[in-house]
């Protein structure tokens, strides 16, 4: 199987994905803050709420904020207080983290596909 066929039947998988469940619900900038939040913990760093509303190549600390609670609202963060109540950290969701590794399969699938064919 060539890359490009490959990348694009991975693309085919995660669309299908997309669409049965919220992902599409959510705002083009709300996905891109969920990345972000899923790459730091993959990286196991723990993200201030300050650190998404800092993310300016997206848009204003205020509207990223409200972003942080609308995320929250729709189940797809969580917000923890640390060892200062003042500083709030973003966690994903069980719902995020179920949406991650149904991705995560994807590849699983397109790459065995590939090892098969």
């Amino acid at each position: 199987m060539k890359k490009a066929q490959l990348y694009l039947k991975f693309l085919e998988l995660a669309n299908s994905i997309n669409r049965s469940s919220s992902w599409l619900s959510l705002h083009p900038v709300e996905q891109k803050m969920l990345e972000f939040v899923a790459l730091a913990e993959h990286q196991e760093r723990e993200i201030p709420v300050k650190d998404l509303t800092g993310l300016h190549e997206l848009g204003s600390p205020a509207m990223l904020h409200a972003r942080v609670h609308a995320l929250r609202e729709k189940g797809w963060i969580e917000l923890k207080t640390g060892d200062d109540a003042r500083r709030k950290h973003v966690r994903l969701s069980r719902l995020a983290l179920k949406h991650f590794n149904r991705l995560g399969e994807c590849i699983d699938r397109t790459l065995r596909k590939r090892v098969a064919g």
